[in-house]
């Protein structure tokens, strides 16, 4: 048995009942935070232009289109950097357009929704583990990006995933539907992108895309079209393909069931890469506990890990929508500004207001402690960081080290209350309130088709009074 059909055996097998109290709770959780996030980047630069791409596959108001409404529902769900991320990467957008996508086509109930999504998040996660990190080690023993890495085969093994336990695909049919799907998944380019400053509208990867790979993976294997079940096997496989440096093929397969990815997700109350987090909780403690105002602080000065001391992040004009959630300067600004996470903290207006370039020219990047993680790839709470804010009352400074993890509101584990809150913060009218009473019962719901009317007529706060005319799927 090759190793994508030891994975299609195991989700073909999954039902509702084999998942976890708390695993059901997570993905209740994240595909709620997700539509916040689609819902909001309605409000943005990549809003406009992904509805205008998806127009193009067939979407419209009042109109399905099963590729381009999964194409808007993913590219939306990442274009803000706002979503959840999971070992480094994004991946939910993927189970969750492929899922809502099918949905409006095919009767689905809440109960075959959930499980389609945490299926989905979970092969995605799997193969993301089994690729490895993306770090290595430099001469010096800091870690650094990969030569060759990306993080767009997660999103669409996300999609293939949820699309074929919805389908109820069999093994075999589902195998070759992971194979059509990874076939075709996008070339990593990561590393490539990790050196431009001005950085594109896609980030990393198209999101919307991947997860087309991934619904075309489903139609193919569902017309009989076959694969290479064994894409993912042997010296010259997947992983090969991928150029993963730290690759652990095992990992794909392994303690089926023993524990669940989505358990260890991490939401985001700013919509700027993950990286970033570790020295905004320094930045959110000290000006809380400092009182400090926007109007006296002289400059910042903050220490990361190597990876994150590129242009990119210590970029104090970002000129581009995606540019802004990979700043440093420009997440700093934000925060001693109060400008709350959502559209307004990525809008060009925003980067146009003298208060913001001034901050940002004042706040600096430097490397932490080369030596502090003593070659090893951290998780995100464990990493290393300073901030030190100096004003004319004094410096004031906090630091993070290996014994000190983050704790904050978006480290910490989310609650049900913490994710609605998001949602209601994000989403205007009586929408925000039938879309969160149908996912708090989801297992009930008979159909979803009131969860997707209701999130076709859903309209960001930010842009509440624009009147915006597009719909969503």
């Amino acid at each position: 048995m090759t190793g994508l059909e030891a994975l299609a055996t195991r989700a073909s097998a999954l039902a509702l009942g084999d998942l976890p109290e708390g695993v059901r709770a997570e993905t209740k959780r994240m595909l709620l935070d997700m539509l916040a996030c689609v819902v909001a980047a309605q409000a943005t630069r990549a809003g406009d232009i992904s509805a205008r791409v998806a127009a193009g596959m067939g979407h419209a108001a009042g109109r399905t289109s099963l590729m381009g409404d999964a194409y808007l529902l993913a590219r939306l769900g990442d274009a803000m950097d706002f979503e959840e991320g999971c070992a480094g990467a994004h991946f939910g957008c993927g189970a969750v357009a492929a899922a809502l996508a099918l949905a409006r086509v095919h009767e689905t109930s809440g109960a075959d929704l959930l499980l389609s999504i945490a299926t989905g998040y979970e092969l995605a996660a799997r193969l993301s583990a089994a690729t490895g990190s993306y770090y290595v080690a430099d001469a010096e023993g800091r870690q650094v990006f990969a030569p060759v890495w990306g993080i767009a085969a997660p999103v669409v093994m996300a999609a293939v995933g949820a699309g074929a336990r919805l389908r109820a695909l069999e093994p075999a049919v589902g195998a070759q539907a992971y194979a059509h799907a990874l076939s075709n998944a996008p070339v990593p380019i990561g590393a490539k992108w990790n050196l431009a400053v001005d950085l594109p509208d896609t980030k990393y990867c198209d999101t919307g895309w991947c997860a087309l790979a991934g619904l075309g993976g489903v139609l193919a294997a569902e017309a009989g079209s076959t694969a290479l079940p064994d894409l993912v096997d042997g010296d010259n496989g997947f992983f090969r393909m991928l150029s993963a440096p730290n690759a652990r093929p095992e990992r794909l397969t392994a303690a089926w069931g023993e524990s669940w990815a989505i358990s260890g997700i991490v939401y985001k109350d700013w919509p700027c890469c993950g990286m970033l987090l570790p020295a905004m909780a320094n930045l959110t403690d000290l000006l809380a506990e400092h009182a400090i105002e926007p109007t006296e602080i002289e400059a910042i000065h903050l220490t990361t890990g190597a990876a994150a001391t590129s242009a990119r992040f210590a970029n104090q004009e970002p000129a581009t929508f995606a540019s802004r959630q990979f700043s440093f300067p420009h997440a700093f600004a934000m925060l001693c500004l109060g400008v709350p996470g959502g559209p307004d903290w990525l809008s060009d207006e925003t980067d146009r207001r003298a208060d913001v370039q001034a901050l940002r020219r004042r706040v600096t990047v430097g490397e932490h402690d080369p030596h502090a993680a003593n070659g090893r790839v951290l998780p995100l709470r464990r990493r290393p960081s300073s901030v030190t804010i100096k004003t004319a009352r004094g410096s004031f400074s906090c630091e993070t080290d290996l014994d000190t993890p983050v704790v904050a509101r978006h480290e910490r584990r989310w609650t049900d209350a913490d994710a609605e809150s998001k949602f209601r913060a994000l989403v205007d009218g009586p929408e925000a309130d039938t879309i969160i009473d149908a996912i708090r019962s989801l297992e009930t719901l008979p159909s979803v088709l009131p969860v997707i009317k209701a999130l076709d007529r859903a309209r960001p706060i930010a842009a509440a009074a624009s009147n915006l005319s597009e719909q969503l799927p």
